[in-house]
């Protein structure tokens, strides 16, 4: 085991892990690790905040759906590497994968005030076998906050700015706009949000049903038929599932991301403008690149993308920031997230805020593998945003869009091109830059 600390004081937090990944008050796991205690703001002391957080590993390539916690597996635990007071190292092989974990612990701010800590665990997985290897993580979250006296409590689930799923579990908070204690969790893959499946049930049938192999329900237990996505009913013993499934070709590498966030104050901010790991809020910047050899289009948000098209593909000429995609959904404008599925056969992207269309695609077109969703679009037209327009050149197999009526123009009056979007050729709606 290794101890992470952040500065001592409000919002401080130190944590045992353990070489997997793991930590928890839970003393029947062979492996040591220790609880995360986390000094809320104001006058309550440091407390223990978790009963047991683990991630879970099932290979879809067998018959066996079952999943194991990686801390539970029956082999002898790697060493720790490259030790400090916030960061630690380690490696292991599991179903021929190779895992190097960094684990490191960091403030949580608003503005210039901590307001928590936050616990981010990187996985960075290399299938070392010669067949591609369909596999899911799990993760899993049994928060025991007893800041109030009582395990009891209460918890929902928000979007962030990069596309992933927030689950997060309140000291018994009214809900998830009221100023309380909270521990939550998120995921990435090589930066950004995918598609994930999740749950927040109680103790222990969610961890019952993992280690079963049973799917996660999508389902927060005890959330009415409000618009929230909160637990309105009695507080329980809350525990959370975040899972997400990942192939991994021969010799192929990706980085799974799971971020533990400890925190005082509104759960909602994390979203709509506090927290750095759920995201700042603001507006997406959305890059563009023109493709010579194929006279298409590329987006990214990602500016480590950007950075590695610019740096190693020189068939991509950058032409800057597009346009900018909403953070996150919001309820009271209506978004709705841009899924980006990669076309294997063209080496071409298409992106779409049709649900119907992203599971035409992800049922029938094999040659589509859906890569990320990294921002939202606007459904209807809010103040200060404007049309995306999509066109479809048949010659090329390619899908365009512009939020320029220039632009917008050009295709509209080329035979190459048919809008697309019900006609119109509005995919959907996006704050504009100043410049291009």
């Amino acid at each position: 085991m290794v101890t992470l600390n952040t500065a001592p004081g409000d919002g401080g937090l130190s944590v045992g892990v353990d070489p997997l990944g793991a930590f928890g008050s839970d003393g029947t796991i062979v492996i040591d690790r220790s609880d995360a205690f986390y000094d809320p703001l104001g006058a309550t002391g440091a407390g223990g905040t978790v009963f047991e957080s683990s991630l879970a590993i099932g290979v879809n390539n067998d018959d066996d759906p079952s999943r194991i916690f990686l801390s539970e597996e029956n082999f002898e635990p790697p060493a720790f590497s490259n030790v400090t007071e916030t960061t630690a190292t380690s490696e292991f092989n599991l179903f021929g994968l190779d895992f190097v974990l960094e684990q490191e612990v960091s403030d949580f701010t608003e503005g210039n005030q901590r307001i928590g800590s936050d616990l981010t665990q990187d996985y960075t997985i290399t299938n070392t076998t010669e067949a591609p290897i369909e596999f899911e993580l799990v993760r899993y979250l049994d928060g025991d906050l007893q800041f109030d006296e009582s395990i009891s409590d209460t918890g929902g689930r928000y979007l962030n700015s990069l596309g992933g799923t927030v689950l997060f579990e309140t000291d018994s908070g009214d809900s998830g706009t009221d100023a309380t204690t909270f521990v939550g969790i998120d995921s990435l893959v090589d930066g950004q949000g995918i598609p994930s499946d999740y749950e927040i049930s109680q103790f222990s049938d969610l961890r019952s049903n993992i280690l079963a192999g049973e799917s996660l329900s999508n389902v927060t237990q005890g959330d009415g038929e409000d618009e929230d996505q909160f637990i309105d009913g009695e507080p329980y013993d809350v525990t959370l599932g975040l899972g997400n499934t990942l192939v991994l070709e021969p010799g192929q590498s990706l980085t799974y991301s799971t971020a533990t966030f400890f925190g005082s104050g509104v759960p909602e901010d994390l979203v709509t403008g506090g927290g750095d790991i759920a995201g700042t809020g603001t507006g997406i910047p959305v890059y563009r690149f023109f493709r010579n050899d194929t006279q298409t289009e590329f987006y990214t948000t990602s500016e480590a993308e950007r950075d590695a098209v610019l740096n190693t593909l020189p068939q991509y000429q950058l032409e800057g920031v597009a346009f900018v995609g909403a953070p996150n959904v919001d309820p009271l404008t209506g978004t709705s997230p841009v899924y980006r599925f990669f076309n294997n056969d063209t080496g071409i992207h298409l992106y779409t805020v049709d649900e119907n269309e992203r599971a035409f695609v992800e049922n029938n077109l094999d040659n589509y593998t859906l890569e990320s969703t990294p921002y939202y679009g606007y459904d209807t037209q809010v103040e200060g945003s404007v049309p995306l327009y999509r066109f479809y050149n048949q010659g090329l197999d390619a899908h365009f869009y512009t939020p320029f009526a220039e632009e917008r123009d050009f295709y509209v009056q080329s035979p190459n091109y048919e809008p697309e979007g019900g006609g119109d050729g509005i995919a959907f709606y996006v704050e504009p830059v100043s410049e291009f």
